[in-house]
């Protein structure tokens, strides 16, 4: 388990998470996301969000299936 500082609710914070690959993409104009895919991937991945409407990325959310191995976005 690494400690890898996330931004959460425009705070940054240090959480303990396994090491993964941070992978972030804009499509511009308007579309950001990032995909973080970790070491000990379990072949999986959970989408988590708010179906586009928010205007941001809810880290929070991204980091409970991180830990449980699966690549999250």
């Amino acid at each position: 388990m690494s400690v890898n500082a996330v931004m959460t609710n425009r705070v940054m914070r240090m959480v303990g998470v396994p090491a993964f690959c941070r992978v972030v993409a804009r499509v511009a104009p308007e579309v950001n996301f990032e995909l973080w895919m970790p070491v000990a991937w379990n072949n999986k991945l959970m989408a988590v969000g708010n179906g586009g409407l928010a205007g941001n990325i809810n880290f929070n959310s991204m980091v409970a299936p991180l830990r449980r191995g699966y690549a999250t976005s």
